[in-house]
């Protein structure tokens, strides 16, 4: 992934827990990408675990991880 994107932003719903919004920012910086979601729907397909859904493990050698929860 760091061959390809300088950053990575996903924005969670914090009901659903599901993605509504990736921004992201080639690896020269100078191209920036948003994708929005809108009616993101739990697959209903069986033996999918919450597993499936998580994002691959980053290096946190090389890249910054920031949680922005809001604490309600």
């Amino acid at each position: 992934m760091a061959r390809h994107f300088s950053k990575i932003d996903i924005w969670v719903d914090p009901k659903s827990n599901m993605p509504v919004r990736i921004d992201t920012l080639d690896a020269t910086g100078s191209e920036e990408r948003t994708t929005q979601f809108s009616n993101v729907q739990v697959n209903p397909q069986k033996g999918l675990t919450d597993a499936d859904f998580l994002p691959p493990k980053i290096d946190e050698k090389t890249w910054n991880l920031h949680d922005e929860a809001l604490k309600q």
